[in-house]
């Protein structure tokens, strides 16, 4: 018997049977796993999601004309695309993560601690990675193919190779006389601790350049070296005869130089950056000389706070703040267009005061300005003495200077001719 397809009529004509309960499970499940479905060509099948506000209603029947497609932006393939190209992150395991190490919570960590690893580390790439170690136990650390680097050095001698680290985060701790390499990070996001005597013996550098950066020494000695940052911003702190090399800071934004308690920093601190702020806060903080070259330069000496000499070159402005008694203990100089200088407390700038630029405001409270005060060569130098004593060295100005004397015996009697008359009538 030769089967013939029924006609429309006897189709309607037949009775309907509601669908059993296994074959509406069967259908949901068709439907589920085919609604998602994208085709290479730029097209999905069933209606996925919902439509531009401008598609065709009627797309789903010119869809089913042309092979059941319905068409999608050009966003979607180039997104399904990339997740090919991108491939499946990288899982932590024992193939990509081989012993010694193990994975903890999807980091791949090397515990050193009571182990000695006998051989330098290197972390292994794509992966976030932690090192631990005691005494004696790490010989060098090599995190520069992993994600985010985490480095434990807690215990004598526990680091005496170098440390470089990169990626998205690295974060370095050195307990006292730990790290005895150079330690340099150039991640994404650096945070470098020195902590305890002779902590970190060797150089300790950032060379993020769009990053962010920070170091701390704390404890004598803990930055036995050159403390240098180059990054995007940073922030160097050190505390009570902490730094003793060259403190080197050359952020393209901006950085933070602070020099807390005595002998801080003993050695020369450079700051070159947009914009640069220094303190100098504590007896001798600043041992060497400060030099700003940023664009903008901030510098503060409280109480005995800077031994060496002080210079703003090649800034556009430059401020300079002489805080307490014996403040500023030698020369202060500035070269930028505009300047401010200002010398609050007995002695708080004994050496001589030098200003170059466009401008340059300067005020000498009772018994602060020490030495000579020099403004020749400038365009406007506005000197005010206000109190006895305030200026007693040579006062030398040329142009349109002006030398305020305010008080018995607040300028000497060798001040330059035409040089005494009011700031308030100066142009």
């Amino acid at each position: 018997h030769r089967w013939t397809r029924p006609g429309a009529d006897e189709l309607r004509s037949r009775p309907m049977h509601a669908p059993t309960p296994a074959a509406l499970l069967a259908l949901m499940f068709l439907v589920g796993t085919t609604g998602c479905f994208i085709d290479r060509s730029g097209n999905r099948s069933l209606d996925a999601g919902p439509r531009d506000s401008g598609a065709r209603q009627d797309g789903g029947r010119d869809g089913g004309r042309d092979g059941g497609m319905v068409p999608i932006d050009a966003g979607s393939d180039a997104g399904f695309d990339a997740g090919i190209d991108a491939g499946p992150p990288i899982e932590c395991d024992t193939t990509t993560c081989p012993a010694p190490a193990a994975c903890v919570s999807g980091v791949c960590e090397f515990d050193c601690v009571g182990s000695s690893c006998l051989s330098a580390v290197t972390c292994p790439p794509g992966l976030p990675c932690r090192v631990l170690c005691g005494a004696f136990e790490c010989p060098g650390i090599d995190c520069l193919s992993a994600t985010s680097c985490e480095i434990h050095c807690d215990a004598n001698d526990a680091c005496p190779g170098d440390i470089a680290c990169a990626g998205s985060s690295c974060t370095v701790s050195c307990g006292a006389r730990a790290c005895q390499g150079t330690i340099d990070c150039t991640a994404d996001s650096c945070d470098i601790d020195c902590a305890g005597g002779d902590a970190c013996a060797d150089p300790v550098s950032c060379t993020n350049t769009a990053g962010t950066c920070s170091l701390t020494c704390a404890g004598n000695d803990s930055c036995g070296d050159d403390v240098s940052c180059d990054a995007g911003t940073c922030n160097i702190d050190c505390a009570t005869r902490a730094c003793t090399g060259t403190t080197r800071c050359t952020a393209s934004s901006a950085c933070d130089v602070t020099c807390r308690g005595g002998d801080a920093c003993t050695g020369a601190v450079r700051c070159d950056a947009t914009t640069c702020t220094v303190g100098c806060l504590g007896n001798d903080a600043c041992k060497g000389t400060v030099e700003c070259v940023a664009r903008e330069c901030d510098i503060e000496c409280r109480t005995r706070g800077c031994v060496g000499a002080l210079a703003c070159t090649g800034s556009d402005r430059c401020g300079v703040a002489c805080v307490g008694d014996g403040a500023c203990g030698s020369t202060v100089r500035s070269e930028a267009p505009l300047s401010d200088v200002a010398c609050t407390g007995n002695d708080s700038c004994v050496g001589v005061l030098t200003c170059r630029g466009a401008r340059c405001d300067m005020r000498c409270l009772v018994r602060a300005c020490g030495a000579a005060v020099d403004c020749t060569g400038v365009g406007d130098c506005n000197l005010a003495c206000v109190g006895a004593d305030s200026c007693v060295g040579l006062l030398s100005c040329t142009g349109s200077q002006c030398i305020d004397c305010i008080g018995a015996g607040a300028c000497p009697a060798g001040t330059s001719p035409g040089c005494t008359h009011s700031i308030a009538e100066c142009p």
